[in-house]
């Protein structure tokens, strides 16, 4: 009863037309391939190491982004856009509704709705910012979600309270008032935090 031959390097049987190599995996046959009647087994400490790296059942690891200061202006931006916007049209019908309820002129009309206009521009931003900031909230103003941004805290990667949202806000008030170098902070800090975030210890990511 003839012997079966093995490849010694893939483990197939040996081609009987094929002398010098194998037709499997193409290594030469020389006094390394064996001769046994089964095939050699394959390298325990080898197969584990390579199959270490890649374990597709897990998912990979998503890391945190932070959000960089171009990224916030943008949304900034947008944020004073919309807001200047929508009190412009509130002013505008408070104008007209006010000048014919009381028989003036449009002109006079326009006067009171640009005072309206100015002082609603201005006390808007307190409530909209920390309130939008809140995690009841959504944990971030429009122009933050349009461009997939969110703040966090800086302990467990939470939402922020309507507290530290309100902290937060004052702290940006601090940041502007030192001639924007709390807010371009944003810029050359590791964490992307400006003068507000670390004053609150809070983060803005990006969304995942």
């Amino acid at each position: 009863m003839s012997t079966v031959r093995f490849c010694g390097v893939c483990g197939a049987p040996r081609d009987a037309s094929s002398v010098n190599f194998c037709t499997s995996c193409g290594a030469g046959f020389g006094e390394t391939n064996s001769s046994l009647g089964s095939a050699p087994k394959a390298d325990a400490s080898s197969w584990s190491r390579s199959t270490a790296a890649i374990d597709p059942s897990q998912p990979a690891p998503s890391a945190v982004v932070y959000a960089g200061l171009g990224r916030r202006l943008s949304a900034m931006l947008i944020d004073l856009i919309g807001l200047t916007l929508i009190l412009f049209i509130v002013a505008v019908a408070f104008g007209i509704a006010y000048a014919e309820a009381n028989g003036i002129t449009p002109e006079e009309g326009g006067y009171y709705a640009g005072g309206l206009f100015v002082y609603a521009w201005l006390a808007a931003p307190f409530l909209y910012f920390p309130l939008l900031w809140w995690e009841r909230l959504g944990g971030g103003t429009l122009g933050m979600r349009a461009l997939g941004m969110r703040i966090v805290d800086t302990t467990g990667g939470e939402l922020i309270g309507l507290g530290r949202a309100v902290l937060r806000y004052l702290g940006l008030l601090i940041a502007v008032a030192s001639i924007f170098i709390g807010v371009l902070w944003i810029a050359f800090d590791r964490q992307h935090q400006g003068w507000h975030d670390k004053i609150a210890g809070t983060l803005v990511v990006r969304r995942s």
